[in-house]
């Protein structure tokens, strides 16, 4: 029987007759005990039963949960209906969600801790690190919102997401006020053990100049600590990597942020108010937006200097090629996550969260085969996500004279301070200004004008204030070329497309008088979905080595990998394209075409 299972060109044949089995013999009425069907694949029923056991957590201990999730991802039923797939994906997220949250608690119980040791734990440098808390829980919503799973687990799951939702809500306001107990007025410039994002320019680019390298410096608009460890592990065709962490000029908010990564000298920041408005100037210099920004950086660094937006870059046109063929210092702006954030457009700007750990590490290959050796990837600042956040802890505004207000702080002069708030000095943080900054406490926000959102940044907590700094070197090197054929194959399970979840199978092969020396054992690969030219898909899961980070996929040499996809909602029939994607060269391996595509599920 687990060779009928087993065997691809049976294996459908094997679930018709199992299933028509189970019918007969009415198994998904039957009750079992967890642990005896643990590892059962003989019927679906006893895929279903474990489901809806971890859902209704019978299974009170989530360690063993946890083991549960990983030992069904690997088998049959997983493995060729990608429903069930997918639920045990989402379960598994949530579950570590709720793992690190109790690991972390534990942290924060047993000690109190400066601000410096409390980063410390966020980023890992003492335990697995707080950060995978955030990590996970993106993940969790990504994952969630992302298809409609449709069957008998929706209000079971629904439950289990709404639990996981509600710890993390609570473990982020005690992790906010922890870390606003260590911080009094002043300890953050007393702070040295920890970069300044002040000094990332000075200490991680300039250094590369003066050397007679060229540099790219992505300066992203949003991006959290833990994103940056996704975006660090991901690539892997380098020289050499680091990833630290930085903390961010208070408030987090872009003008500030954008400044401090823009400094390449000591030099001070003036707070200046004109009516109603703030302008920010360091020394003699206005830069309070982009342009004045980029001819600060220019003009202080001394080096021939280009800007780009991170889209022109990921596969950059002649004239682009052109122009960072001549710049020392590339300059690259990304505003996506922010600008979608900011516009409560929650759903699309978790499906940009995701993409833009793809788009940078194209950029980063692309950009070395144009001579680029060095790459520092940073942000302004983070931000908190999260659907309970702010609906119920809203704080009045404080009375003073306002010049900037934002859901996380309010900087003005003067008047009262509003339960749950705190109030620092301007000159507190290193600004010459007599300006004060008011933040809301725990994951509260100030009563302003629109509506509702998930999302959020300018005030304290490490989500918003630890920022990553990734330092990449590459070599530029020529594709290597092989002295023999790789043949790579797509096969689909039937003819026809369906439902919206479905699988297709992966694989590629290469003669075996290849050299072993040169021979690639993996490969990392793309899948991706068209109708008339527009992307309509993508890769979710797959059997072995999906990168949640980038939706790639690692590929082993004569092993079949099954990959799960999910159509977009709006699609419902047509015919359609699949291809194969080579990661680092972009080149296309398999393709089937006219695929059609029929949607009755």
């Amino acid at each position: 029987m687990d060779l009928w299972r087993k065997r691809s060109d049976i294996s459908d044949e094997y679930i018709k007759s199992a299933n028509k089995v189970q019918s007969t013999y009415r198994i998904s009425a039957e009750s079992f005990d967890t642990s005896a069907i643990i590892e059962g694949e003989t019927f679906a029923a006893i895929e279903e039963k474990l489901i809806e056991c971890c859902l209704n957590e019978e299974i009170k201990d989530l360690s063993q949960i946890q083991e549960v999730v990983i030992k069904r991802k690997s088998l049959f039923w997983a493995s060729k209906m990608a429903e069930y797939s997918l639920i045990w994906l989402i379960i598994g997220y949530c579950v570590n969600l709720r793992l690190h949250i109790k690991m972390a608690l534990k942290d924060i119980k047993r000690q109190t801790l400066s601000l410096s040791d409390i980063v410390k734990y966020y980023i890992g440098a003492n335990n697995s690190g707080w950060y995978l808390v955030d990590k996970f829980y993106r993940l969790m919503e990504l994952k969630y919102a992302d298809f409609d799973i449709g069957n008998t687990f929706d209000d079971k799951l629904e439950r289990f997401i709404i639990k996981s939702r509600e710890e993390y809500s609570k473990f982020l306001s005690i992790q906010v006020d922890y870390a606003l107990s260590s911080m009094q007025s002043g300890k953050m410039l007393a702070i040295d053990t920890i970069m300044r994002q002040k000094n990332i320019f000075r200490n991680k680019v300039l250094p590369v100049l003066r050397e007679k390298g060229k540099c790219a410096y992505f300066m992203v608009d949003s991006l959290r600590y833990e994103m940056g460890e996704e975006l660090f592990h991901s690539v892997e065709e380098c020289e050499k990597k680091e990833i630290f962490c930085a903390l961010t000029n208070l408030p987090t908010t872009t003008p500030f942020g954008m400044l401090a990564l823009s400094l390449s000298s000591d030099e001070s920041i003036y707070i200046q108010t004109t009516g109603k408005k703030l302008g920010l100037k360091a020394g003699d210099i206005k830069v309070s937006n982009r342009n004045e920004r980029i001819k600060y950086i220019s003009h202080n660094s001394q080096f021939y200097t280009d800007t780009f937006k991170l889209e022109e870059v990921i596969k950059p046109r002649k004239a682009v090629r052109e122009k960072v063929k001549k710049a020392d210092l590339l300059i690259i702006t990304s505003q996506e996550i922010d600008s979608l954030c900011e516009s409560g457009q929650g759903l699309l700007a978790r499906q940009v969260m995701n993409n833009i750990f793809l788009q940078m590490k194209r950029a980063i290959y692309h950009l070395a085969e144009l001579g680029v050796e060095s790459f520092v990837v940073t942000a302004d600042h983070g931000f908190l996500l999260g659907s309970e956040m702010g609906k119920d802890s809203k704080v009045d505004v404080p009375k003073g004279k306002t010049f900037d207000l934002h859901k996380r702080v309010w900087i003005g002069i003067g008047g009262d301070n509003p339960q749950n708030t705190i109030r620092f000095k301007a000159s507190d943080f290193g600004y010459k200004s007599d300006l004060d900054f008011v933040f809301p406490r725990t994951l509260a926000v100030f009563k302003t004008p629109g509506g509702d959102n998930e999302y959020f940044h300018g005030g304290i907590s490490l989500q918003e204030m630890v920022v990553p700094v990734v330092d990449i070197k590459m070599k530029p090197s020529p594709k290597k070329k092989y002295p023999a054929k790789e043949e790579y194959y797509i096969t689909l399970s039937k003819d026809t497309i369906t439902n919206r979840i479905f699988t297709v199978t992966i694989m590629y092969k290469v003669e075996k008088l290849l050299i072993p020396e040169v021979l690639d054992n993996r490969k990392m690969v793309r899948v991706k979905i068209f109708e008339n030219k527009e992307e309509i898909g993508r890769a979710e899961t797959s059997e072995y080595g999906f990168e949640e980070a980038t939706k790639e996929i690692v590929l082993e040499q004569n092993k079949k990998n099954v990959v799960t996809i999910i159509l977009n909602d709006d699609i419902m029939e047509g015919s359609v394209t699949i291809c194969l994607i080579d990661s680092i060269t972009e080149l296309e391996l398999a393709k089937v075409d006219d695929i059609p595509l029929k949607i009755t599920i």
